[in-house]
């Protein structure tokens, strides 16, 4: 073509073209949802291109539908989807809305997406098994590439998936990557999970992992009643590798609630952290009681356990 006479598109053009490759990937995505197994939600992606910023826009889903409990919630990276600068709220959950899953694959070094959840509105993820929440890229990631994902608002998130796990993890070489999860602007958060997993691996070449979850303003946090492995482990790598990164940390917010029959910081060839977050008053506080609440206690509180790992206490023979 002779440059002479060629023209750039208009902004018109360019939008036609973001939305013929998001009209052909949505097409191409609902096929391959047609073999997925029926316990597997549907991913539904947040592509940012309706009238407004409001959840209850379709014009925002890939699936041209808002999300239900039959789908999980993703926001990608990939080139279609389109995010804005660090701490501003592009996505708002603007009515009550239940899905089955929330996944966060941004990587921060491109953009990043921001929640909004203003009371009296809540997001309830609901559903069996599986991730109930995963932060990360699930793929091997290099130097500064983070995936920060931040949820903030008056409101409330709540997770009900006693058999589900809440995962916050990023690997990839030896150089910062983390993954957080970031609720310190939030109201309220309150989880009924089956675990809560930071920068945990049984799966072979996983290593240099990094995650961060970060608690909201006021917290209830309770796993499933369970003492062969640990309901929260924060770090642990369980597998053939041998390269760690940092300490891998849950921070705690003003209030936190806490019901856990087993609780392991620094499992398996990790370092690990729970504390509170740094800029609170002196009348920030913990309860920690054991899965069924009241004056159940804690059946393990386990620090620097290198034998703690997501399925058990057995790795590599007998916790010490």
């Amino acid at each position: 073509m002779n440059s002479e006479n060629s023209t750039p598109p208009t902004p018109r053009a360019r939008a036609c073209g973001w939305r013929q490759k998001a009209i052909a990937t949505t097409a191409a995505l609902i096929t391959a949802l047609l073999f997925l197994p029926a316990t597997v939600p549907a991913q539904n992606a947040w592509t940012g291109f309706g009238v407004t910023d409001n959840w209850s826009d379709t014009g925002n889903w890939q699936f041209g539908v808002v999300p239900d409990s039959t789908m999980s919630v993703l926001f990608d990276y990939g080139s279609i989807w389109p995010g804005v600068a660090n701490a501003v709220v592009d996505n708002i959950v603007d009515q009550n809305f239940t899905i089955g899953g929330f996944l966060y694959q941004t990587i921060s070094t491109n953009v990043y997406h921001t929640t909004l959840i203003d009371a009296p509105q809540s997001l309830t993820i609901s559903n069996s098994g599986g991730d109930a929440i995963f932060v990360g890229t699930a793929v091997s990631v290099g130097s500064g590439q983070n995936v920060y994902s931040r949820i903030v608002g008056s409101g409330t998130l709540a997770v009900t998936n006693t058999s589900g796990v809440i995962r916050v993890m990023q690997f990839g070489d030896n150089t910062d990557h983390r993954a957080t999860l970031d609720l310190s602007g939030l109201s309220n958060f309150v989880a009924d999970v089956g675990q809560v997993l930071i920068s945990t691996t049984t799966t072979a070449n996983e290593q240099y992992m990094m995650g961060t979850l970060t608690l909201a303003q006021t917290n209830f946090l309770r796993v499933a009643p369970d003492t062969t492995k640990p309901g929260i482990l924060v770090g642990s790598m369980n597998n053939a590798s041998t390269g760690k990164r940092g300490t891998q940390q849950i921070l705690l917010g003003p209030d936190n609630t806490i019901q856990a029959d087993t609780i392991s910081i620094g499992g398996t060839k990790m370092d690990g952290a729970i504390q509170f977050r740094s800029g609170l008053t002196a009348g920030a506080k913990v309860t920690l009681r054991g899965s069924a609440g009241g004056s159940d206690p804690v059946k393990v509180l386990a620090v620097a356990d290198h034998r703690a790992a997501p399925g058990s206490y057995l790795a590599g023979g007998t916790s010490a």
